[in-house]
């Protein structure tokens, strides 16, 4: 297109700006909520530990020991499945390893309503 002297073909930019902004805001916000989240639970089951301890100790009949053991299967899990998370992480992605993440924890908190004893199988 040929434009008369002195003059510049100027596109409107403020639109493709303002959709960016929107996208970048969209996804800081859905970012940070998943960030959010997953620390939620990991300081859940850290934390609920501590106050429910009396209850399972008198409705399983638990020993110290084995109060001591449930207690410290968090923590143990944190520390071996950190860097086998993170390596499976950097092969698969993130994506597959947050819905495993989140389908572990769902099967295994759904798996506490079947417990009756301290004991094993």
């Amino acid at each position: 297109m040929i434009y008369p002297t002195g003059t510049t073909a100027s596109v409107d930019t403020s639109i493709s700006r303002e959709t960016s902004s929107k996208f970048k805001r969209r996804f800081m916000v859905r970012l940070v909520a998943v960030f959010i989240g997953g620390m939620f639970l990991d300081g859940y089951i850290l934390g609920i530990i501590g106050p429910v301890s009396g209850l399972m100790r008198s409705d399983l009949q638990l020993d110290a020991l084995s109060l001591g053991m449930i207690a410290a299967g968090p923590l143990v899990g944190i520390f071996v499945g950190s860097p086998l998370a993170g390596w499976a992480t950097d092969k698969f992605g993130r994506k597959p390893m947050f819905m495993v993440d989140m389908g572990l924890f769902l099967v295994a908190s759904g798996a506490q309503f079947f417990v009756t004893s301290g004991e094993g199988p």
